[in-house]
């Protein structure tokens, strides 16, 4: 989960129907709302931050090939470390989905001590509310998650649900695992390897 330099990498996966993933994390790594015309091919670089006293690598993988899902999954879900579920606040269908598809899907291939993460995104179309606050935080309880509602036009919101992620993975694994900053740089479990 280190490299040579303390630096301790952290592999995030972002999952869900057609819910704005691309434009959220762009705001996320560029602290700004994406053209109108970003690419769904655009590849997420990696990002560096500081924790605490822990700088941590970020390296974020997004699928958007809903059609081979389950089968893109078995190769990247096997080395993420966290895994973020995405709905549409304003589309029901979305959550459904989310829930009864996405969700099954991913915790097939997660590894067991898997950090889990809820977004209600596009909370900026407040008034096209479909999914309450209530139904996305319910969901997030029942299944041990971090919940937040976020939008790709504000930076604070994506920001804390993945800082709030993160902090809750260095907490696990520097208390199950002593080791977790290793001076050869060698991984310390097979689940922290690099996407």
């Amino acid at each position: 989960m280190s490299n040579n330099n303390g630096i301790i990498t952290c592999n995030i996966s972002l999952f869900g129907p057609s819910v704005g993933k691309t434009s959220l994390l762009y705001q996320y790594l560029e602290n700004k709302e994406p053209n109108e015309g970003i690419s769904k091919l655009w590849e997420p670089p990696d990002k560096y931050i500081e924790i605490g006293v822990d700088t941590i690598k970020l390296h974020l993988y997004m699928n958007n090939d809903k059609n081979n899902f389950e089968g893109l999954n078995k190769l990247f879900i096997p080395q993420t470390n966290i895994v973020i579920l995405i709905y549409d606040i304003t589309n029901r269908d979305s959550f459904n989905l989310m829930k009864e598809y996405y969700y099954p899907q991913t915790i097939k291939s997660l590894p067991q001590n898997i950090i889990i993460g809820i977004s209600g995104n596009k909370v900026d179309l407040e008034r096209k509310r479909e999914v309450s606050y209530k139904e996305g935080e319910e969901f997030s309880l029942s299944i041990n998650a971090i919940f937040q509602e976020t939008t790709s036009k504000e930076h604070e919101k994506i920001t804390k649900l993945i800082d709030d992620l993160i902090r809750k993975y260095i907490e696990y694994y520097k208390g199950e695992n002593d080791n977790i900053i290793e001076d050869d740089g060698a991984c310390c479990n097979e689940i922290c390897s690099v996407i």
